[in-house]
């Protein structure tokens, strides 16, 4: 039926059926205005970032006990 193509709506033979003028449509016949609703979809928001703190600290060892024994392991492989 039509298409849009940039800036305005454009019927089967060429004819514009309507203008998008700073950011709003305009047109003289309502029912290409309901079309242009139907077919526009809203533009969604980027979510703010937000620190994410399970990285941090899942790197760090749990208690003293773990990171002692890490460290014996890797002297007793190398000798």
């Amino acid at each position: 039926m039509f298409k849009i193509k940039g800036n305005v709506v454009v019927n089967p033979r060429g004819d514009v059926m309507a203008e998008k003028i700073h950011g709003k449509w305009e047109s003289k016949e309502q029912h290409v205005l309901d079309w242009i609703k139907t077919q526009e979809k809203p533009i969604p928001k980027p979510k703010p970032l937000e620190p994410d703190t399970t990285v941090t600290t899942a790197t760090k060892p749990k208690s003293k006990e773990t990171l002692v024994t890490k460290i014996k392991k890797k002297v007793t492989k190398k000798t």
